[in-house]
């Protein structure tokens, strides 16, 4: 315990420059201790350190909304001998990483592409009308609030008093607030470029990455290329947001048009988000090999369009979707989507009933051919840029860690690194990378001893190489429970032991949930009249604030059943162990809620409704979905849905920037053209349309937010064709190509992204749960011990550590890996 103790004080020392022993003799902190004895090797060290840094990073699978690393791969910062600008870069660094700085910038960010949403919009900031009353409206607030009788209104099929442009009515900011925030914003985010470039040295050639050496691996070199493409893109938009802002500012004029600056905010988000960064890059590697299918399908629909004009020539068909070549081909578009399908081919079909000849072969080969075809291809694109971005990360990986190694023992000569070469290493990486976690003294002492393998107290090549695994791993001592601490005795007794781990045993859960199963069936049974519509008379017992009733002791059993479910799993496993788990979580507040509505409910002069303590109680049934997990196809969704989870985050932060993309290009071209105020001329274009006669008037680009809807309805497909026809009446036929080229972004690109993406998760789950059933059977006949209760937790005992550390136990757990990569890890260090 002394040496314990001991060591726990070096590590909080272990940061301070020096002290004094108890004699007050000035001496050295364990840092400067190890980092003088390894001075000459101190660059070699360095350099080790940050390139295991960067292997480190690549090996961590979690993926966060933001990337603030903002690290260039396998090279080093800005170093020199007291230089001012290595000690500015310095600076600099420490403060990109800090996680005040990662926050605000989060939220400028944000707050960014928040304002293109509650600003008002471009095409009402000059707005001038005038009502019927001679009353003259200014402004966008004062035209989104315009209301009276409709252009056009016929009868009382529609409201008499309507709004003349219909709108979410969003605008929270007026212009002047709105330039403020843009302008803070804009600040944060040309500081943080400026710290950026400091961090550089002030060297814009190393800021925008503009030597690539030949000899570089193709990950760096293809990371370097990337990462220069998106800080141009960067700081383009930045200095065109700035000069808008400077421009408005000293021309005093804020009602001033600036159609692109909504554009500029979206590419700054995708320039500081690497979830969508990812995806994009994905998706612009899967276009090319999507190419040939496109032209087949356009030279399908070309063939069958000049066969639609000659045979429906002069017939009702032709009239109405063929009289010409290009509508032809655009009607067979339209309906290989299925939005007008089979409405279509009705006009022929009443006159000849061999027209669905035409268009079914025309379905056949494009809808269920074609189309497939292209969801294929993007699913094998999908797989094949993850296989080889997984490739190019190990392979890089494999050559950091042989670098370091060789950094590392250069100067020794020795094939080993020493137990001090590893700890100045973790020193470096403590005090240099700030884009990795602070590694702990005593977790450095941990990681060492789960490498060194053979117990010869340094590391071989081979045990070197599993550095970045050890790295993805968590330990944490295991501290007595607060029962263990009172009555301490406990630790040995066998009964305390075996009660504890008949808590944590999987039998004790599905006992648990058998009663949970039981609670549902009381439930159903007790509520059944009211389930099946029948009138119930109620029991006015159950009003009287006692327990006299059957169903009331029923509530009152379980809820404390529950109750001491909660209280031995917090007695007997602590609270830091029960709290790391959600549904242990979860079940805790419910209990907590349950046990406190019978408080309520029976307390003397207080609520007396028992109901409360049934509604309450019903919501612990959700744990009866648990049972799901037992059969292997509700087991294999469920994983599929929570493992896929970060990606299609990832795809769906894209699709919200194609979204968000298009919204504003139609606000650009048609914000304000849907209206119904009779005194503009443009609201009497839509008479007549299927836009007016199906009231889709909330469909529209006046703002961003019912744009964002328009292009969600789009997305959806159904019903596009009614909304093209009100777009097409207020401008022309060439507005048809924005619904082309969303329906290819949009559906055929981001979309079948996510079907790729759920595709690949549910394959590598399913291959998973055969593994684990293959394990299971193995254990079973004795073949292999089971590592830990899910793969991702192991309890082990510290024989192998120092001194100090060696009668303890503690958990190790994984980060940022996939749960097959977490028991991988496990079993390659322990058995």
């Amino acid at each position: 315990n002394n040496n314990n103790n001991n060591n726990m004080a070096d590590e909080t020392t272990s940061l301070i420059p020096n002290g004094e022993d108890n004699n007050g003799n000035t001496k050295l902190s364990w840092s400067q201790t190890l980092m003088a004895s390894h001075s000459e090797e101190h660059h070699e060290l360095t350099s080790a350190a940050f390139l295991l840094r960067d292997a480190i990073i690549l090996s961590d699978k979690s993926s966060a909304l933001f990337d603030h690393k903002d690290y260039l791969i396998s090279s080093q910062p800005i170093t020199g001998s007291g230089s001012s600008d290595s000690e500015f870069a310095k600076i600099s660094r420490k403060i990109l990483t800090s996680r005040i700085v990662t926050t605000i910038l989060s939220i400028a960010v944000v707050t960014l592409v928040v304002t293109s949403f509650i600003e008002p919009p471009n095409w009402c900031r000059n707005f001038v009308s005038q009502d019927s009353n001679g009353t003259t409206y200014d402004g966008c607030r004062a035209a989104m609030q315009m209301r009276g009788v409709p252009a056009f209104y016929v009868d009382d099929t529609e409201d008499e008093i309507q709004y003349y442009y219909p709108s979410m009515r969003d605008d929270l900011l007026n212009v002047k607030q709105a330039f403020v925030v843009e302008s803070l914003a804009v600040s944060i985010l040309v500081l943080h470029t400026m710290l950026c470039i400091a961090k550089e040295g002030f060297s814009f050639h190393r800021f925008f990455m503009l030597s690539l050496d030949e000899k570089m691996d193709t990950l760096t070199s293809k990371t370097m290329k990337n990462i220069r493409i998106f800080r141009i893109i960067r700081v383009l938009s930045l200095f065109f947001l700035a000069k808008g802002l400077i421009v408005e500012f000293f021309t005093a004029s804020l009602t001033q048009v600036r159609p692109m600056a909504i554009f500029f905010r979206m590419f700054l988000f995708v320039s500081y988000s690497e979830g969508v960064q990812r995806e994009l890059l994905i998706a612009l590697e899967i276009i090319p090999q999507l190419f040939s299918v496109a032209v087949v399908l356009f030279m399908v629909t070309a063939f069958y369009g000049l066969i639609g004009v000659a045979a429906f020539y002069d017939t009702a068909e032709g009239a109405l979707h063929f009289s010409n070549w290009v509508e032809g081909i655009w009607t067979l578009w339209t309906s290989m989507t299925t939005v007008i399908y089979p409405d279509v081919m009705m006009a022929g079909y009443n006159e000849n009933r061999f027209v669905p000849l035409f268009f079914v072969s025309f379905m056949m080969l494009t809808f269920f051919f074609l189309l497939n075809v292209m969801l294929a291809v993007v699913v094998n694109g999908y797989n094949s840029s993850n296989d080889a971005r997984e490739k190019e990360i190990e392979i890089t990986k494999v050559n950091y860690l042989t670098k370091a190694f060789e950094l590392i023992t250069a100067k020794s000569g020795e094939l080993c690194v020493t137990y001090d070469q590893m700890m100045a290493v973790f020193l470096v990486l403590n005090e240099e990378c700030d884009e990795i976690p602070r590694i702990p003294q005593y977790q450095t002492e941990i990681m060492f001893a789960v490498l060194d393998q053979t117990g010869t107290e340094s590391l071989d090549f081979n045990e070197f190489m599993n550095f970045t695994s050890v790295m993805m791993l968590k330990f944490e001592e295991v501290n007595p429970t607060l029962l263990e601490r009172i009555f301490p005795s406990l630790q040995m007794s066998e009964t305390y032991h075996k009660l504890r781990d008949f808590v944590e045993s999987v039998t004790f859960d599905y006992a648990i949930d058998a009663i949970i199963l039981l609670n549902f069936a009381v439930v159903i049974v007790q509520s059944y009249p009211e389930l099946a519509g029948h009138s119930v008379q109620e029991n006015p017992k159950l009003q009287d604030g006692m327990i006299d009733t059957f169903w009331e002791g029923v509530e009152t059993l379980f809820s404390v059943i529950y109750l001491i479910e909660m209280t031995s799993k917090i007695l007997l496993l602590g609270w830091k162990q029960y709290s790391s788990s959600l549904r242990n979580l979860f079940d805790g507040f419910v209990t907590v809620l349950a046990v406190g509505a019978m408080i309520v409910v029976y307390y003397p002069d207080g609520y007396t409704n028992s109901h409360l303590i049934r509604f309450v109680v019903m919501s612990r049934i959700v744990r009866i979905f648990r049972l799901f997990m037992v059969i292997k196809p509700f087991k294999v969704m469920s994983r599929t849905f929570i493992g896929v989870l970060p990606a299609a985050g990832r795809v769906g932060l894209l699709l919200f920037c194609v979204v968000y993309t298009f919204s504003a290009i139609g606000m650009y071209f048609f914000g304000g053209n849907i209206t119904r105020d009779p005194n503009n001329p443009m609201s009497y274009v839509l008479e007549g349309t299927d836009f007016a006669d199906n009231f889709y008037w909330a469909n529209n680009f006046n703002d961003l937010l019912s744009g964002i809807n328009v292009c969600f309805n789009l997305l959806v497909i159904n019903n596009w064709n009614e909304m093209e026809s009100g777009i097409i009446a207020i401008s022309n036929k060439y507005s048809r190509y924005f619904f082309f080229f969303f329906f290819v972004c949009g559906v055929i690109l981001v979309n079948n992204l996510v079907v790729a993406i759920v595709v690949d998760f549910f394959f590598n789950e399913l291959e998973e749960v055969d593994t684990e059933k293959n394990d299971v059977e193995k254990e079973a006949r004795g073949g292999v011990k089971k590592l830990s209760r899910g793969g991702t937790n192991l309890l082990f005992d510290g024989g192998k550590l120092p001194e100090g550390k060696k009668h303890h136990q503690y958990v190790a757990s994984t980060r940022g890996l996939t749960g097959l990569q977490q028991k991988n890890v496990m079993s390659k260090f322990f058995v």
